[in-house]
């Protein structure tokens, strides 16, 4: 187990669509029609959205919201509704998630910003969310 760094064929099978340049990721067409492989495609999964921050494993699941400076850690084998916050009483598996997303954060690349054309509402929504200056 682990991430996929090089990048590699990647479809967008559902739509029947060409492989994207540059993004590593295996399809995931056949967890969505219940034909999940043996073993998840990554270690963790991760993202940024709305001054939140979360990294995702099979057993964790690790938030930081910017507005409160707040970590929230679930266990999602014992509490899939991520009702019990464990992120002071498991100081271990806290480190190791924060530890994940940093790794994920250091991967990310900048795209090239002067090939990009906006509309001006998307430009608009992106600048509300502190997204361009």
């Amino acid at each position: 187990r682990g991430r996929i760094d090089k990048p590699g064929p990647f479809r967008v099978d559902l739509v029947g669509q060409p492989a994207v340049p540059g993004v590593s990721a295996p399809s995931l067409l056949p967890w969505v029609l219940g034909r999940a492989p043996g073993e998840p495609p990554y270690e963790y999964v991760a993202g940024e959205a709305n001054g939140m921050l979360a990294v995702r494993t099979e057993k964790w699941e690790l938030v930081f919201t910017a507005e409160s400076k707040k970590w929230e850690l679930y266990d999602l084998e014992s509490d899939p509704g991520e009702r019990t916050n464990l992120a002071e009483s498991r100081p271990g598996e806290l480190a190791a998630m924060q530890n994940l997303l940093r790794e994920w954060r250091r991967g990310l690349k900048p795209i090239d910003a002067a090939a990009t054309t906006l509309d001006a509402e998307t430009e608009a929504e992106l600048r509300s969310l502190g997204y361009l200056r």
